[in-house]
């Protein structure tokens, strides 16, 4: 495995839980590698630091996927690691059926977000080493919740585009299924994946339910970022004019 070595400042960063490194903090890489190979990271002393993708072509140099040596990069750590996501959003959170199953670096899966919405997952992937792990991903994805019959990757967008990678829309695995009608809170939506983003503005399922607490009827409220009319939606339920 290549070993890339990194300055003082990257190690302190990684020191701190940091679990990216930027080009400038690379002082050489030893070994020969290709964009989304798996390499070491190491302080100039060879204090072992992390594991994680390459990617000499970014200006993220290295994605890290661990810090502990022990740690194999397979399909088996990447479904454990989906698994305790999405365990966390619904019996923590209380999620069910439309929410985030995957935050990316936040779950340790760096370059990686998972929206779920009923019977459909969303997978969207802005690393060039994930890109390699994506049918295995789609296949944990499905394996962690059975309920799940179709993952469709919806990789497009700048992220993509930066790591050098195409931008594609299309079912990975499972039924060929595209829309759905997801529950949130008292409203209902319909979900198409092949519209923004990953098929619905998720992140802001919080902001838009608490929305309905500040809503009394006859008030009129203007919602300037509707797409499937989120904000909007949810004021009717409680309010009269939008």
């Amino acid at each position: 495995m290549a070993a890339v070595i990194v300055d003082g400042q990257a190690a302190k960063a990684i020191g701190k839980g940091a679990m990216i490194v930027f080009k400038k903090g690379v002082v050489r890489v030893e070994g020969s590698v290709r964009p989304g190979d798996v390499v070491d990271v190491y302080t100039r002393g060879g204090k072992f630091l992390g594991r994680g993708f390459i990617n000499p072509n970014s200006n993220i140099m290295v994605r890290l996927i661990t810090t502990r040596r022990e740690t194999v990069v397979n399909k088996a750590l990447f479904r454990e690691r989906i698994r305790r996501a999405n365990e966390y959003r619904k019996r923590v959170l209380g999620y069910d059926k439309a929410y985030r199953m995957v935050y990316g670096e936040a779950d340790y899966l760096p370059g990686l977000i998972v929206d779920r919405f009923n019977e459909i997952a969303s997978l969207q992937i802005s690393s060039v080493g994930m890109e390699r792990f994506k049918l295995d991903l789609a296949e944990a994805v499905m394996e962690v919740e059975p309920g799940i019959e179709t993952v469709f990757e919806k990789n497009t967008g700048r992220s993509r585009r930066r790591e050098g990678l195409p931008e594609i829309e299309r079912v990975l695995l499972g039924k060929e299924k595209y829309r759905t009608v997801i529950e949130e809170g008292k409203a209902r939506f319909i979900v198409d994946m092949r519209g923004q983003k990953t098929g619905f503005f998720l992140d802001q399922r919080e902001n838009r339910i608490a929305l309905e607490k500040y809503v009394r009827p006859g008030m009129r409220v203007l919602d300037v970022f509707t797409y499937t009319g989120g904000f909007a939606i949810h004021a009717a339920g409680v309010g009269e004019d939008i």
